[in-house]
């Protein structure tokens, strides 16, 4: 079993009192153990959720939203690092990339009841990050240098950095996808704030990086 922790506000904040509920996507095993799909609910104490998890694939529900990850077998993870993995996400990546990265899984991923989905099927669902030097097929979506999602207006291979040129061969939507930035909050330092909407928002806090805002 994994403790997994995280500190819960909301946009202003407060803490989360709210329970947030946590389940298998899938029947599975755990060791000896059958893991079920049954809900496991968590009251926050003070905003902070501790949970005690089986490893393997889980998915959490906030706000109306579902997000896959994995619980890793040992260490002692917060919720928003494993969500973070979970969507692929590098270390280091600028945080309005990681915003529209996290708008381009929900677009293609809306919430809904039911399971949620395994860390190998949300790598193959949500837009990966654009590179260079890549051959891409005509409307492939991905995630440019400059936190739009845009798709590909015709086949072809990415120029060797991301210019005006570059960014001419790809079709980014009126929304573009870059009103979604995680942009630092300045009331705490790494939380992650998701604002219901179109799309959604993910903004990390530059003052405690434990820490998702929920709106």
């Amino acid at each position: 079993m994994t403790v997994v922790t995280q500190k819960l506000t909301n946009i202003a904040g407060v803490s989360r009192v709210t329970p947030v509920h946590f389940t298998s996507p899938a029947v599975r095993t755990a060791g000896a153990n059958l893991v079920t799909e049954d809900v496991q609910v968590v009251k926050p104490v003070n905003g902070v959720i501790t949970v005690d998890l089986q490893p393997g694939p889980a998915s959490v529900m906030l706000s109306g939203r579902e997000f896959a990850f994995t619980v890793p077998a040992s260490g002692a993870p917060t919720l928003s690092t494993l969500i973070a993995a979970a969507l692929g996400i590098p270390a280091g990546t600028p945080d309005v990339v990681v915003g529209a990265a996290v708008e381009a899984y929900l677009m293609l991923n809306p919430p809904g009841g039911g399971g949620g989905l395994t860390e190998e099927e949300a790598d193959t669902r949500y837009a990966p990050l654009w590179q260079a030097s890549t051959a891409y097929a005509i409307n492939a979506p991905v995630v440019l240098p400059n936190g739009t999602l845009g798709k590909r207006t015709a086949a072809g291979t990415s120029r060797a950095s991301f210019d005006a040129t570059e960014l001419a061969a790809w079709t980014v939507p009126s929304s573009g996808g870059g009103s979604s930035g995680i942009v630092p909050d300045p009331s705490d330092a790494d939380v992650l704030v998701f604002t219901p909407g179109s799309g959604g928002n993910v903004n990390p806090d530059p003052s405690d990086s434990d820490v998702l805002v929920l709106a």
